[in-house]
């Protein structure tokens, strides 16, 4: 795992190691990393602002919450990926606010300083999600020393005296990146955008500036009303009203919360801001946002990609989270008339987003638990698969963000080879779609379908491909050639009809393989589904005793299919051992 990680983020690598150590195969373990880190990024965020603006406690708060409440990129339950993330940009965020204590801290202002660099240094190695934020801290220094000083001549000498230290290694790493580093990615390659740029300059630009208005308000405006979207409005899910009476609760108790930063009305409802800085800070608080959330997106855009709600290209705002919390809390600012209203707001716009986190998470949930279904119900009916085979999966298990195929392909590894330790991966997956889409496979004449990620690879075998299909709430099942979809996609290859098929499946073989434990919850639960599937299994091995004890001890616990057709393994074993009667009994269900 470090070495696929390093392959084209080194650093990253090295910062992955160490929380294996930590954590390992614990999924738990992962995701209360994960949460842990967002709270520390959150105190970070809290701790730049309070140095910012040290008359302003309320609004510092109100950016932190509204960060940790931030509904744009709903992937809290990628904790394998977002403790690191998150930590890369508690980093960032850290540097900044040590810059800033630096300046007005004098007697230890070489100490703070060599530390907010060594932090900046780190967040650029690990990843390259957060190298536009570097840009925004001319910013923030023009903030924190226009504070200080309203000479603004002054001020832009101060700002370049104390960004040097930063540039200087910067400019070293984005050498190292574009003359030195190689890598195969383009996502990841400076130097392949920069080679665009420098030969379509205009072109670039102008595609990049196209993302830029679009991407904004997405990032900045709409997901705050991604809780009232009609799915989460659904009054019949019991997690709907779960969800509000949860955010509900959460927004009491920062009304609460922030009543105590604020201090105690009395009688009057009024908290009146009335100094000329404090009116300052919406349009600073605006301006500063909306800098960091567009020198933030730089990089994916640079990637010739952007930012798209409810999918895997949600994580693309996370660069520009911190400016979007900024952003909405400078807005809020402006329009509440006294602090009791800014409070209220606050609260209702972080309740939108614990709702909106309460409902992808319970979506996440059930995700897992039909992938995990799938998974266990492919172990009892394929116990093992003939290695370089490629499996193809009808279903929408994995239905969330549309993801990658190796997404589907690493379960087959860690299921029916769990003891390799070889980049040489033994299997592979695809998805099949109802609309007749299917991946282009590249198959050389002599070695089959190949297939590389990052230091990950795959070799094929021609004629290797066993399709499956979980239709909940039905069983899975082995696909037929005689499947139309089936037949439609050999079509297309040219493939023969014989090339799906149960012989590779193997049968006699000493060892059968069941989900890592460590990974996927344990169950001693016989579902229906659980005796379907030994059942054909027993039948491709045409044991039709065993199939008729599965099929007794199945009728004897009372349990049945949903789809009737399921009691044909059973109907034709009872057939053949001449037990005419439970044959037409299940026929008549049938």
């Amino acid at each position: 795992m470090v070495e696929y990680q390093s392959f084209d983020r080194p650093f990253w690598g090295w910062v992955d190691g160490v929380e294996h150590k930590l954590f390992g195969n614990n999924p738990l373990g992962w995701h209360l990393y994960a949460d842990l880190s967002h709270y520390v990024c959150a105190l970070t965020i809290w701790f730049l602002c309070r140095q910012l603006w040290p008359n302003n406690n309320l609004e510092s708060a109100a950016v932190a919450l509204l960060f940790l409440a931030y509904p744009g990129i709903l992937q809290e339950a990628r904790g394998f990926v977002f403790g690191t993330i998150w930590l890369q940009l508690s980093c960032s965020i850290a540097s900044f606010a040590l810059m800033v204590k630096g300046i007005t801290f004098h007697r230890k202002r070489n100490i703070l300083f060599i530390g907010s660099i060594s932090l900046a240094v780190f967040s650029w190695c690990i990843s390259e999600f957060f190298w536009g934020l570097e840009l925004v801290r001319p910013a923030i220094l023009w903030v924190a020393i226009t504070r200080l000083s309203r000479r603004s001549a002054n001020s832009l000498v101060q700002v370049c005296k104390y960004w040097a230290p930063f540039v200087i290694p910067m400019i070293i790493y984005i050498g190292y990146r574009l003359f030195y580093f190689e890598v195969d990615r383009p996502e990841v390659d400076a130097r392949a955008f920069l080679s665009k740029l420098v030969s379509d300059p205009v072109g670039e630009v102008i595609g990049r500036l196209r993302l830029l208005l679009p991407d904004y308000v997405e990032v900045s405006i709409l997901p705050w009303g991604k809780a009232l979207a009609p799915e989460n409005l659904n009054v019949l899910s019991r997690s709907t009203w779960i969800a509000w009476i949860f955010g509900g609760m959460v927004m009491w108790l920062i009304i609460k919360a922030l009543r105590n930063v604020v201090g105690d009305p009395g009688e009057g409802d009024d908290f009146e801001i009335s100094n000329s800085t404090a009116s300052e800070w919406p349009k600073i608080a605006i301006g500063l946002g909306s800098v960091a959330i567009v020198l933030g997106m730089l990089p994916i855009w640079g990637a010739d990609t952007h930012y798209i709600q409810d999918s895997g290209e949600s994580r693309y705002a996370l660069p520009a989270i911190f400016g979007a919390s900024l952003f909405a809390t400078g807005v809020i600012r402006l329009i509440a008339v006294n602090k009791k209203r800014f409070v209220i707001y606050v609260s209702i716009l972080t309740m939108l987003g614990v709702v909106a986190h309460i409902k992808s998470a319970n979506s996440y949930r059930h995700e897992w638990q039909d992938q995990t279904d799938l998974l266990r119900q492919l172990t009892w009916r394929v116990p093992a698969l003939k290695p370089q085979t490629i499996v193809w999966i009808r279903s929408e298990v994995w239905r969330n963000r549309h993801p990658a195929d190796y997404t589907y392909a690493m379960p087959m590894n860690l299921i029916y080879a769990p003891n390799s330790t070889s980049t040489n991966l033994r299997y592979w997956s695809f998805p099949i779609d109802d609309r007749g889409n299917y991946p282009t496979l590249e198959e050389e004449p002599e070695g089959g379908f190949q297939r590389k990620v990052r230091n990950l690879y795959f070799q094929g075998i021609h004629g290797q491909h066993l399709a499956i299909e979980y239709s909940l709430p039905n069983c899975l099942r082995i696909m037929g050639a005689d499947d139309q979809l089936i037949s439609e996609y050999q079509e297309r290859r040219g493939m023969s009809r014989g090339e799906l098929g149960l012989n590779l499946i193997e049968l006699n073989v000493d060892k059968t393989h069941k989900l890592p434990e460590s990974i996927y919850w344990r169950s001693s639960e016989k579902s229906w589904c659980y005796y379907f599937q030994k059942a054909n299994l027993a039948r491709q091995m045409e044991d039709w005793e065993l199939i008729i004890q599965y099929g007794d001890e199945a009728r004897d616990k009372g349990l049945r299919p949903i789809d009737a057709t399921e009691w044909r393994p059973f109907i034709d074993a009872y057939n053949r051992l001449d037990r005419k009667d439970d044959a037409e009994y299940l026929e008549s269900l049938h």
